[in-house]
């Protein structure tokens, strides 16, 4: 992480902003069979499952295996000092992540399992996190998918809803105060390209430091236990 503090260190720190994306860079699910990228390896089986199930009830069901799973493991133990300390000295500390939530499911307080599962290995990003005007926002794009802001978390809806890049646009439109600086750091270089692409699209004048932070450590779950969290979950749902 001292590229990003010689990053900030070259901008006075309420000029920049510090984003960080939370699966496989700040955090992994536990467990390790529930990370998105993990997932692939059953989807043979898995979307035969998830076809069964209405609308409303894959939000109840993905909600509440979400909750079953979200404990969270720390890529790095010193993340959350790190963020502490960006945050005790001014500087707008906060998240942006392809993780699906609905305002529906936040209201209903099923969709809070992430800043829950932040809170429990001491990582928040309402202290110094920008004020957006909206929680939910629009792409003209994109107007069916989405981004809502949360506790300092921007939630893009899913790797099918907007781009990294889209949703970076829309939290600088909606927020008075911009950056002269923006630091993102994620574990996809696309993402990072894609938010230096909208930007510059945008306004040039802000800089934009991508940070590619790639640690992970945790081994693929038999499938079989895979399968056995899954039954959990969705057992009895089918009358929502």
């Amino acid at each position: 992480m001292q590229e990003l503090k010689t990053a900030l260190n070259q901008h006075q720190k309420e000029t920049a902003w510090v984003i960080f994306d939370i699966f496989h860079t700040i955090a992994d699910f536990t467990p390790p069979a529930t990370h998105a990228k993990n997932k692939r390896t059953y989807k043979p089986w898995l979307k035969p499952l998830l076809k069964k199930l209405t609308h409303k009830q894959m939000q109840y069901a993905i909600s509440n295996y979400s909750k079953e799973s979200s404990n969270l493991i720390l890529i790095d133990k010193d993340f959350p000092s790190l963020i502490g300390q960006f945050q005790d000295i001014g500087i707008p500390v906060w998240a942006l992540t392809t993780a699906v939530v609905s305002m529906d499911m936040w209201q209903n307080q099923k969709g809070n399992w992430l800043v829950e599962g932040l809170k429990k290995i001491h990582i928040s990003f309402t202290k110094t996190a920008p004020h957006l005007k909206e929680s939910e926002m629009h792409s003209e794009k994109k107007p069916k998918h989405p981004a809502f802001y949360i506790d300092g978390i921007l939630f893009t809806n899913g790797e099918l809803g907007l781009k990294k890049g889209e949703a970076l646009i829309l939290a600088l439109k909606g927020c008075s105060k911009k950056p002269k600086k923006i630091i993102m750091v994620d574990d996809k270089e696309k993402n990072l390209l894609s938010m230096e692409k909208e930007l510059h699209r945008y306004d040039a004048s802000i800089d934009f430091t991508g940070i590619i932070y790639t640690v992970t450590h945790t081994p693929l779950m038999e499938e079989g236990a895979f399968k056995k969290i899954l039954a959990r979950t969705y057992r009895g749902r089918k009358k929502i």
